[in-house]
């Protein structure tokens, strides 16, 4: 596990307000999507933290919390960490990325008001959107990897437990926020240090391979984002899967499989579809 070391004095958080689409019901999606330990995001008595990632690798402690209401919905936002106004936008992006806040539920909604069953539905998860499960393409395919095949609740564990060994971490106000581990630090580690977080043994050569692939630049997840429904065929597939086989994970795991990144205006964009 690697700490980030403090820099200088203690900074005040710098805050600033995030508006979602409404309905937005921000509880409920942290606690849907939650667990009581890190993977790497933790939330607590209302406050969701975790360290994001930027682009340039460095590590900002991220703290959100609602300050609004379901229709009129606003998430303040703290990091903890000095920021220019660019890294501020992309700390935004990520967290619509990972929160969706700026989908547009309102043609679902039209359509389950339609049908009872799902109207009910629709009543009981009022609010609710499809976030991602990773900050990164990277950390969303190695935790879809983790929970093929087995309960959600043994996959959040085993999470939790690469979380905490290989992930980065750095302090703020008494409270540590977690990175998921990233490329690196897998392709670094053994077999038996993966598998010693819960997984199996093809799991972990899944993951091992898969992150030295994308340390050796064979493999760039990120690039999977511009893949867009219907555009490049076949040959657009091929460009990013050629060094990729069942060997690798991805074949196996993903067959018929789509990873989602959502834009910021809500719409949906296919990043991975794997047809055998």
């Amino acid at each position: 596990m690697l700490i980030a070391k403090k820099e200088g004095k203690k900074l005040s958080p710098k805050c600033f307000r995030i508006t979602p689409k409404p309905p937005y019901d921000f509880e409920l999606n942290c606690r849907v999507f939650g667990y009581e330990k890190p993977m790497p995001e933790v939330f607590e008595e209302g406050v969701w933290r975790r360290a994001i990632r930027l682009d340039s690798s460095k590590l900002i402690p991220v703290a959100l919390q609602a300050i609004g209401t379901i229709e009129d919905p606003k998430i303040e936002v703290k990091i903890f960490q000095t920021a220019t106004e660019q890294e501020e936008e992309e700390i935004e992006k990520k967290l619509d990325e990972l929160f969706s806040f700026s989908q547009d539920l309102t043609a679902l909604y039209a359509f389950m008001d339609k049908d009872p069953v799902l109207r009910d539905l629709k009543l009981k998860f009022y609010g609710l959107k499809a976030g991602s499960i990773g900050a990164t393409v990277f950390e969303s395919i190695i935790k879809s990897i983790i929970q093929q095949q087995i309960s959600i609740h043994v996959a959040f564990s085993i999470t939790n437990k690469m979380v905490t060994r290989f992930g980065e971490q750095t302090e703020a106000e008494d409270a540590t926020y977690y990175d998921f581990p990233t490329a690196k630090r897998l392709a670094e580690a053994t077999l038996e240090e993966i598998r010693q977080c819960g997984l199996s043994w093809r799991k972990s050569e899944y993951i091992k391979g898969i992150a030295t692939k994308t340390v050796d630049a064979e493999f760039d997840p990120e690039s999977l984002r511009f893949l867009k429904r219907g555009s490049g065929g076949d040959a657009e597939k091929v460009s990013w899967s050629r060094n990729l086989d069942c060997r690798d994970g991805v074949v196996c795991w993903f067959k018929e499989k789509r990873l989602y990144s959502r834009s910021r205006s809500g719409r949906q964009t296919n990043i991975l579809k794997i047809l055998l």
